[in-house]
């Protein structure tokens, strides 16, 4: 089997590893890294994380403080599309 790069029609697993890739040593994503790797813009995100929100957020996210993280594995789920 081969090996897609395209996040589109990859597998989480690939999608994972990209991920790590890019990322060494990581396992929380910030908002910019997020928006980066998923082409979502960041008003998108941040409408998604605020209390006042009108649709649920489609992946998990924790909130320390201000900043708003995502789990690697969580945005590897969302990109190929498992969730």
């Amino acid at each position: 089997m081969k090996k897609s790069k395209d996040p589109i029609t990859a597998t989480f697993e690939e999608n994972l590893s990209l991920l790590k890739e890019i990322y060494p040593g990581r396992v929380m994503l910030g908002t910019k890294e997020f928006c980066r790797a998923t082409g979502i813009s960041e008003r998108t995100v941040f409408n998604w994380t605020s209390k006042n929100q009108r649709q649920i957020s489609p992946i998990e996210f924790k909130k320390c403080g201000r900043r708003i993280m995502f789990p690697m594995v969580s945005v590897a789920r969302f990109m190929s599309s498992d969730i």
